[in-house]
């Protein structure tokens, strides 16, 4: 991918609404409220983005369970050697003896005979997951840092910039335009939305039901695999929360 560096989608921006020659950093286009505004469109569409499923995000924290200890926080840019801040789970693995397990969800109901002082062993997870948006700090006008091109699919540029070209119409009380641009934001949205979507269409994504008496979870495995591949979690808050399945 191209690099597309922020003040270009600035200027793009600037050129929709017709203030080419009204900006400056005391002028009509204030250069504080361009970054909110940016800042605004790239939140939004990082969130979408997210919520869509697509993996596009996938930061890595290494977070180490203690026996006994049920509760652990989730990285927040100073947990787990500065992580980046938590938004959404991708996957949580276990590393163990050069092996990887994958740590299933557990369910409310499924915690009867549990330890209730958390896993019973001491081991090492794997969060990986989807970080929050880092808003960007725009430099003068004529700056070419920062670039976002590696961080979103293609057509994110456009969405942004017609995203802050509203704001300004609206800003100049030119609303004919800033109301046309509605159709033009929704439809640059959902273009950069399809080219989130999974890129692998190679090995397309499977389903596993796990809802019944063939469930393949932890119960089911030897004893040895149990103490690596019984534990489970669940996200509440702020927190994680682990749980093992008892080993007798």
């Amino acid at each position: 991918m191209s690099t597309i560096y922020c003040q270009d989608v600035v200027d793009q921006a600037l050129e929709i609404a017709e203030l080419v020659n009204d900006y400056s950093t005391t002028g009509f286009a204030n250069r504080n409220q361009v970054q909110r505004w940016f800042n605004q469109a790239a939140s939004r569409l990082h969130y979408d983005i997210a919520n869509s499923d697509a993996t596009w995000w996938n930061e890595e924290a290494t977070v180490p369970v203690v026996a006994g200890t049920a509760r652990y926080g989730l990285p927040n840019g100073t947990l787990y050697s500065s992580a980046k801040p938590f938004y959404k789970m991708n996957h949580l693995l276990i590393v163990d003896s050069g092996r990887v397990y994958s740590v299933p969800k557990f369910q409310r109901h499924e915690i009867n005979g549990w330890s209730s002082t958390g896993p019973t062993t001491a081991q090492t997870l794997r969060m990986q997951y989807v970080p929050t948006y880092e808003p960007v700090t725009l430099g003068d006008w004529t700056s070419t840092t920062p670039t976002l091109s590696s961080q979103y699919p293609p057509g994110f540029e456009d969405y942004i910039a017609m995203f802050i070209a509203r704001r300004l119409s609206i800003k100049d009380e030119k609303y004919e335009r800033a109301q046309a641009l509605l159709a033009e934001i929704a439809e640059s949205k959902l273009r950069t939305l399809d080219n989130a979507a999974s890129r692998d269409l190679a090995h397309p994504e499977t389903i596993q039901d796990t809802s019944g008496r063939w469930d393949t979870k932890v119960w089911d495995l030897n004893t040895l695999e149990i103490v690596k591949c019984g534990f489970a979690y669940r996200l509440f808050g702020d927190y994680l929360e682990i749980g093992q399945v008892q080993v007798y």
